[in-house]
């Protein structure tokens, strides 16, 4: 009996163990250690890399030498690079400047020996780039900084800005008022200031309601009250005035007390107030890099890596008459250091608006892309990332880019709607957005990739110096498949835009979908992603062509065929790589590959199934026409096998595969391909 009853407690004991493990998992977020959260949410790496060192930090005349080094993965022609020095730096020996080859995986390497005439901060750049065409380059732009004196140099800027004027904007419109000081006492940004200003979220638009605060008691328009206009406006990368809704602050000219607090419209203009005239004080209108919206309380900005404030940029202290006043139009030039911030923060928001404006507000609740905070400053080495439930860290020349924070800022929505939790990707470091990691890693980088895509319209993914054209189905070294983070990300925008390619022919139309399928479960894989899509009800039958179009095949009709059928979906070989076919009744298995420079290929099958092989140099047409085609073979290898070995010239080039039977011929085959290239 005793025995008995200490089974039946054993065993609920242990029914009692699996349950609640089973509900650990179910409910309580999933965590990332933190020796991989850098690892796995960097942005995906150029094809080419830079490097810069430096043997010595150097006083004013004083010799150093650098050392640049410059990598590819795969060998790039023509390859240009461009080293840029501050206009006091004087070579001593080597060239600024090189034209050649890369071989894959091999550094070619420049050195430099350089002195500066002056003091200050210098930025030494070193840009590599090999151009395909206007939307499509490999590339890669590192910057070195230093601060250079006569007793004592540093590696990087001081952390704190010296020069006031710095801080201060320049003026398209000169205002009303008596300027009283255009230099002297202008803060480094505002410190420990208010969050309680927001935007009210409205379901058209949630930017268009604001409230006002005030520190001080607003009093009577006929008792010393003051309301401010004016406008903000700041160099954008395309070196034209822009503005977006951030947040003003009117502060006392004499302590920088806060008297009011406002927002931009979407053209920089603005009106703070009314608060109390300070008199012979005088006020000044404060640019931050901030906004806070009233769905959910989200709030964007970018902050000083160092400072850990906003960015901040102000005009000059004017003394007002009671009233209405307007202060002037002020910009934040293109030689201002920290402009840059003021285009991150502007990202920020367009991807906010996009994910509220084409999503969210359809939702009930509606819900929005989350809080978001960017850490970066002009000289910063400490980037591109996203630190898991934590904040995007930037490099100083990431704001050339105008995709990168749409993808840190959708690993961070991922965490958002995946209920503060991640999938473990385990993503190489560095990874690629044409080679294979693994089919998570792909996932969580190839949505990440994606996502500034849809928001700026554009299929070009951008680096500092390099592109990618994802609306472009020949990438040059790319592997297939759903380990792949850029055939997802084509995919996926394949699905988005309403452009016709190929065997891609359908479109959502909407962002919602894409948005319905993420927001709903927590997916590990694309394929996860693609059968949640279907049980939702969304199209798969027809958008599987833009799968399809991107080397990813998850069709489930067992009469379907391994491999594209026509040239336009044929599936991209790589270098030294055998994998095997099956050939159905009537079918015909399609492959391309790429030949960067003259060398002597070898094509070929084994097995036992009758081969026949057609080596075509371009693509215009299901099947090429025969102007495309440049040799046949039949029984030229092993038994019944066909077998191409060639001398070709650099190119793409299509193989095409069927049984010598076309008509009722089947089976199965290896096929194999090397080349010297």
């Amino acid at each position: 009996m005793t025995y008995q009853i200490l089974s039946k407690f054993n065993y609920y004991y242990k029914v009692f163990i699996l349950v609640n493990v089973i509900i650990y998992y179910l409910y309580v977020p999933c965590t990332i250690s933190d020796s991989n959260i850098k690892q796995a949410l960097e942005e995906p790496s150029t094809t080419i890399q830079v490097s810069i060192s430096i043997d010595k930090i150097p006083k004013v005349n004083e010799s150093t030498i650098l050392q640049f080094d410059i990598v590819s993965i795969y060998y790039a022609e023509d390859t240009k690079v461009q080293i840029d020095l501050p206009s006091d730096a004087v070579v001593i020996n080597g060239d600024i400047t090189w034209k050649g080859n890369l071989l894959a995986n091999q550094a070619h390497k420049m050195s430099l020996e350089i002195l500066f005439e002056t003091e200050g901060k210098k930025k030494i750049t070193c840009t590599a780039t090999k151009i395909f065409d206007e939307s499509n380059s490999w590339g890669d732009l590192k910057s070195l900084f230093l601060t250079v004196g006569s007793q004592f140099s540093q590696l990087g800027y001081p952390s704190m800005i010296q020069d006031k004027s710095e801080l201060l904007a320049e003026a398209e419109i000169i205002g009303e008022g008596e300027t009283i000081d255009s230099k002297e006492s202008y803060p480094a940004s505002i410190q420990n200031s208010p969050e309680s200003l927001e935007i009210t979220t409205e379901p058209s638009n949630p930017l268009i309601k604001q409230r006002k605060i005030s520190n001080e008691k607003p009093l009577r328009s006929d008792d010393g009250s003051l309301t401010i206009e004016g406008r903000w406006q700041f160099y954008g990368r395309n070196s034209s005035l822009e503005s977006e809704q951030m947040k003003v602050y009117i502060v006392r000219g004499d302590n920088n007390k806060i008297l009011s607090i406002c927002y931009t419209d979407e053209n920089g203009y603005y009106s703070c107030g009314p608060f109390g005239n300070p008199g012979s004080a005088g006020v000044r209108s404060v640019f931050v890099t901030s906004v806070t919206y009233s769905l959910n309380r989200d709030t964007l900005r970018v902050i000083n890596l160092d400072t850990k404030n906003v960015f901040a940029y102000t005009t000059p202290s004017v003394k007002f008459q009671d009233g209405t006043r307007n202060i002037g139009s002020y910009f934040i030039g293109k030689d201002k250091e920290n402009v840059r911030a003021y285009w991150l923060q502007k990202d920020l928001i367009k991807v906010w608006k996009f994910i509220y404006h084409n999503a969210g507000k359809y939702q009930n609740p509606k819900v929005s892309a989350g809080s978001c905070t960017i850490r970066w400053k002009a000289d910063s080495e400490d980037g591109n990332y996203y630190n898991l439930g934590g904040d995007i860290y930037l490099e100083a020349d990431a704001p050339l880019s105008n995709t990168v924070v749409g993808h840190e800022y959708g690993h961070r929505i991922m965490y958002g709607v995946y209920g503060n939790c991640f999938p473990n990707d385990n993503c190489p470091s560095p990874h690629y957005i044409g080679l294979a990691s693994n089919t998570t890693c792909a996932w969580t980088e190839g949505w990440a990739n994606f996502l500034p895509l849809a928001v700026n319209n554009d299929p070009v993914y951008r680096w500092e110096k390099s592109s990618r054209n994802l609306e472009t189905t020949y990438h040059e070294g790319w592997e297939n498949g759903d380990a792949v983070e850029g055939r997802i990300a084509a995919s996926l925008w394949d699905i988005y835009d309403q452009e016709n390619d190929n065997l891609d022919k359908y479109s959502d139309q909407t962002f919602r979908k894409i948005w319905d399928v993420l927001y709903s479960q927590n997916d590990n894989t694309f394929k996860e992603y693609w059968t949640a899509r279907k049980e939702r009800g969304h199209n798969v039958d027809d958008a599987i062509n833009c799968l399809l179009e991107n080397t990813i095949d998850y069709r489930d009709n067992g009469n379907d065929d391994d491999f594209g059928n026509t040239c336009y979906g044929s599936y991209q070989l790589l270098n030294n790589q055998a994998l095997t076919g099956n050939i159905d009744k009537g079918d015909s298995d399609y492959f391309k590959f790429n030949i960067y420079r003259s060398s002597y290929v070898d094509l070929h099958t084994t097995g036992t199934t009758d081969t026949y092989g057609i080596l075509f140099s371009c693509c215009d047409g299901s099947p090429p026409s025969t102007s495309c085609e440049v040799i046949r073979s039949d029984d030229e290898g092993t038994g019944r096998n066909f077998r191409i070995n060639e001398y070709l010239y650099s190119g793409t080039y299509y193989l095409k595969i069927r049984h010598y039977n076309r008509y009722t011929g089947s089976g199965k085959y290896i096929l194999k391909f090397s080349s010297s290239n």
